[in-house]
């Protein structure tokens, strides 16, 4: 069996496209636009895995079963959809030491996991602070892994024992394709908190450095601590 398709805008300009057996158009097509197909198909060669007589049984079938073929898949196509669209957003897989854990190893590192690839820069939206989220921060460095999904905080000294700390992810958190992390599992799972503004006054941000645009999550909070205690 061979065919070929041909569509025409309804101002009768011939679409231009190709690819063989599956039919490619070089120019978008949406919903807004009206279009015209036909469908020439030479039945005479038989094509192995392909029941065309079964499929062209009926005038009314034959219809439908074209336009699901070969006229719906192009369609779709010139929709232009972004596949990332629909898809999870990347999440937060698990916080080490967790929001409201006690006898925590001042020697260990702080761990943050997400469940896809984060975009560059990423850490400057973290900080480990002394005390709760208005408290001074903690000097050390973040470092990526090979992937960019786990984020790892090492203090520049041990932190002091039996000390409260804050964890502080801001909301201005970006995966690899520039979508905002989903916080929801640190509720629930991680014994995180939102960074409400009242948290976020008091002298945290005295120069308002954690306050800016790019901690700011959709939310309005200032994205999402997580506090523990120290051995």
């Amino acid at each position: 069996m061979s065919w070929f398709l041909a569509l025409r805008e309804d101002a009768g300009h011939a679409m231009q496209g190709g690819g063989g057996r599956q039919w490619e158009s070089a120019q978008s097509i949406g919903f807004v636009k009206a279009v015209s197909w036909l469908l020439h198909a030479d039945l005479s060669v038989p094509h192995a895995g392909f029941p065309v007589p079964n499929i062209l049984e009926t005038s009314m079938f034959r219809r439908a079963s074209l336009f699901a073929l070969f006229v719906a898949p192009v369609i779709l196509q010139g929709c232009g959809s972004d596949p990332t669209a629909s898809a999870p957003l990347t999440a937060v897989a698990s916080v080490v030491p967790a929001g409201g854990s006690a006898g925590v190893d001042p020697t260990a590192p702080i761990v943050v996991s997400f469940t896809g690839m984060m975009q560059p820069g990423m850490e400057l939206y973290a900080a480990l602070h002394e005390g709760d989220v208005t408290g001074p921060v903690v000097p050390g460095s973040w470092t990526w892994s090979a992937d960019r999904t786990s984020l790892t905080f090492t203090p520049a000294a041990p932190l002091q024992s039996q000390t409260r700390y804050t964890l502080h992810l801001g909301g201005g958190m970006r995966d690899a394709s520039g979508r905002p992390i989903d916080y929801g599992p640190c509720l629930s799972q991680y014994g995180g908190q939102w960074a409400t503004s009242g948290m976020m006054d008091g002298g945290m941000m005295g120069d308002g450095s954690m306050m800016g645009p790019g901690w700011r999550a959709a939310n309005g909070t200032y994205g999402m601590v997580f506090t523990f205690t120290t051995a």
